[in-house]
């Protein structure tokens, strides 16, 4: 799949994920300020700092498909892994803000016992977000997008904190034990939290020219080694900027080959990896003499 097509694909997926989750948010944070649901009503939060963070990827990915220029020569695919840090950073900020206002509200004397309508949104919202998760996570696997894939990991995550509003709710309504309801807002936000720091450490790799998955790693050095006259395959790095992979990597050939000869190798091998291995962009190629 070429590139153009990839971001127009994470673009699409964004902006569904906009609409449906912006719809979400409000329904949600109506309905837990009309049903006294504070669990809910944290969970529309949660789910409309989503909307923020699906605008921080789109903005991610337009700004990453622009061409290489003379300040950028490697392209501008580092704005997407900034796109998904920057989510992480969104998402411990609320995490931990609003997990401090629910948990004073544990303690309040205050609290209302939560209306039926809010146990109805939360099973809807339940099914819609996870709807979104796999819709999203798939083409975030397909396009080979960190930033989508973070966002689509944040929409799993609002599953979770759906699943425990639900339980702070139906314990509120059902057991008469109100405080379980802010409490449940507490479990939400720690959960946004966890999120938020997987995303960030698994980005920060990224924007420090982290090596590739292995097994990504694995068919370029299968590909290498399937060239005729490649006797082995060196050092080979790798690293990630955006969407596209760059690859540097070392080959060894007969020693009584002509220069033009071992160039004619390093063509074949570059053009045979960029042909096989859908996200590579670049290869370097190395031509070393075989050394027993």
């Amino acid at each position: 799949m070429r590139n153009e097509l990839k971001y127009k694909w994470g673009e699409k997926g964004t902006k569904v994920g906009i609409s449906v989750l912006l719809f979400l948010a409000l329904i949600k944070g109506w309905a837990g300020v009309l049903g006294h649901s504070r669990a809910l009503l944290s969970d529309g939060l949660h789910t409309f700092s989503d909307v923020l963070t699906s605008i921080v990827v789109l903005i991610g990915l337009y700004i990453a498909k622009r061409p290489p220029d003379k300040t950028h020569p490697y392209g501008h695919g580092k704005a997407e892994s900034i796109a998904a840090k920057t989510i992480a950073i969104i998402l411990i900020l609320i995490g931990a803000q609003f997990g401090i206002d629910n948990f004073k509200k544990v303690f309040a004397r205050d609290l209302f016992i939560p209306k039926a309508i809010t146990l109805w949104i939360i099973l809807l919202a339940i099914v819609t977000q996870e709807s979104l998760f796999q819709y999203k996570f798939r083409i975030g696997r397909k396009i080979g997008s960190s930033a989508v894939i973070a966002d689509a990991w944040h929409h799993r995550s609002d599953v979770f904190a759906s699943l425990a509003a639900m339980i702070g709710i139906g314990g509120a309504r059902f057991l008469g034990l109100r405080w379980l309801d802010p409490l449940a807002g507490v479990v939400v936000c720690i959960l946004i939290m966890m999120v938020g720091i997987r995303i960030f450490l698994t980005t920060a790799g990224e924007l420090m020219d982290a090596t590739i998955d292995k097994r990504i790693r694995g068919r370029i050095e299968k590909e290498a080694l399937s060239v005729e006259g490649v006797k082995r395959v060196g050092d080979l790095r790798a690293r990630r900027s955006g969407l596209d992979i760059f690859v540097d990597l070392k080959i060894e050939v007969d020693s009584k080959l002509t220069v033009e000869e071992g160039h004619a190798i390093a063509a074949q091998v570059k053009k045979r990896i960029l042909g096989k291995v859908e996200q590579v962009a670049e290869v370097l190629v190395h031509v070393n003499p075989y050394q027993k």
